[in-house]
């Protein structure tokens, strides 16, 4: 497949670069809409009342057509649905800042030979989404004594503690945007953050060993008899090797 990526934000920034502290979310758009059904909406409802710092985390928002359609039709459409998303995430949840916006489209499936109608439909289908990240900058990730961005991640100590450190890291962070003081919970004791092995290799894009299936098979911390599930993996090898 062949993408062109276009900026339309003011930040220059590669995605496969992102090493701060990030969750995605992703919505999806029938063919040549550039609204979303309600049940997508239901989706991202659900997933903002799950997260955690949203006054003070950046939001990324990138937008995909299928192959179908001329080369300017797809970044008109590719526009309009990453406009859509801003201003519902706008509209709809007032915490929600520092939106960043960034167009990716114009690509053309590779279709291979032996892909049938439902395939082909079912890949077109995936490449009409926005996708809406969600970051805490690694200078606001080191002030932060509960490095999760959702709710439903969080251990029972820290589901306790979350509604009082998190408005006190809003109005600390608000406040004083640029103190470099670590927000601390008295007599807490976080996590110690997953460690991953690094595995050098030729991909392209690179490994992300923070997302899955990668997450699970190069931490640092598993354990004797851990089962690994991996679901939906497909591996492809190349007719050049």
């Amino acid at each position: 497949m062949i993408r062109q990526l276009v900026l339309i934000g003011f930040m220059v920034s590669c995605l496969s670069g992102w090493a701060q502290l990030s969750v995605e979310h992703t919505i999806y758009f029938d063919l040549d809409k550039d609204k979303f059904q309600t049940q997508e909406g239901i989706r991202l409802n659900t997933f903002l009342d799950d997260l955690i710092y949203k006054p003070i985390l950046e939001i990324r928002i990138l937008g995909y057509c299928d192959d179908r359609g001329s080369k300017q039709y797809n970044l008109d459409l590719s526009n309009r649905r990453v406009e859509t998303v801003s201003k519902w995430l706008q509209q709809h949840d007032k915490r929600v800042q520092n939106i960043t916006k960034y167009v990716e489209g114009l690509g053309e499936v590779d279709i291979e030979e032996h892909l049938d109608d439902e395939e082909l439909e079912y890949t077109r289908a995936k490449n009409r989404r926005v996708d809406v990240t969600f970051v805490l900058t690694k200078e606001l990730e080191s002030l932060v004594q509960i490095k999760k961005l959702t709710r439903s991640k969080l251990n029972e100590e820290e589901k306790e503690n979350i509604d009082a450190y998190e408005e006190a890291v809003i109005e600390r962070v608000t406040a004083s945007p640029n103190s470099k003081e670590k927000i601390i919970i008295a007599g807490f004791e976080p996590e110690k953050p997953e460690e991953f092995m690094d595995v050098p290799t030729k991909l392209s894009p690179p490994i992300d060993n923070s997302k899955e299936p990668f997450k699970s098979l190069l931490s640092k911390n598993l354990k004797e008899g851990q089962v690994i599930n991996l679901d939906n993996i497909l591996f492809y090898k190349s007719l050049d090797h």
